[in-house]
């Protein structure tokens, strides 16, 4: 379960019953996950993609900076 707040992504893994946040601090436009929750992607509205592939554990930023207006995922 992810959450986008107060410029983290808070990531959960006992079904909301607590938060850590990952990633950086930045002001977050979109987050989309695969329906186990594996394979991760988030975007920075003037900014970059991050990708997880690790259930949020790790965040992996892309070489690419453009302007997002959202994201999507299938996988």
């Amino acid at each position: 379960m992810q959450h986008l707040c107060g410029g983290y992504i808070y990531v959960s893994t006992d079904y909301g019953a607590t938060w850590t946040t990952k990633g950086i601090s930045v002001n977050w436009n979109g987050i989309a996950m695969d329906n186990s929750g594996k394979y991760q992607t988030a975007v920075v509205s003037s900014g970059y993609i991050y990708i997880s592939s690790d259930f949020g554990a790790t965040w992996v930023q892309t070489e690419t900076s453009r302007g997002w207006a959202g994201v999507a995922i299938n996988k």
